[in-house]
């Protein structure tokens, strides 16, 4: 079975975070991706343990956006 890869695009949009935020982890190496073509895509797997354990930065902006 083929795992579900998202682009950063998709991933803003299902999590609210901001696209540059999520380009700058992947730049950064904070979030696992690979490049196909001209984009970046995150399994569905890696993103969702990214998001339970979350680093300090992410914790920031969902508390900055709650404000």
């Amino acid at each position: 079975m083929t795992e579900e890869l998202l682009t950063t695009k998709e991933i803003a949009e299902k999590t609210g975070l901001d696209l540059r935020t999520i380009q700058r982890w992947i730049s950064d190496g904070r979030l696992e991706s690979r490049k196909i073509g001209r984009d970046y895509v995150v399994t569905r797997s890696v993103l969702d343990d990214f998001l339970a354990h979350p680093p300090a930065t992410l914790r920031a902006v969902k508390r900055a956006k709650k404000q």
